[in-house]
């Protein structure tokens, strides 16, 4: 059930990365979005969301031909 509040918001997938759970303040809808933080880096949480990171996405390897992330010495390089 949606209201005009957020009838114009759609979903995002769990295909693109991390994404939070907000909920409508009119209808209590749970909406999956993925807004982008400061200067388009990261995402924004506000207060009162739910973060979701799919195990699907979070795949670390040693081996840089292996996986999505990779370790460097500075730290996780996506």
């Amino acid at each position: 059930m949606t209201c005009k509040a957020c009838e114009h918001i759609q979903d995002v997938s769990e295909d693109g990365g991390p994404y939070v759970v907000r909920k409508c303040a009119q209808c209590g809808r749970d909406i999956r979005v993925r807004e982008a933080g400061d200067h388009g880096i990261g995402f924004k949480i506000e207060k009162g969301d739910q973060v979701v990171i799919p195990a699907a996405w979070l795949d670390i390897s040693a081996n840089p031909l292996k996986g999505k992330g990779h370790l460097t010495r500075s730290g996780l390089d996506w």
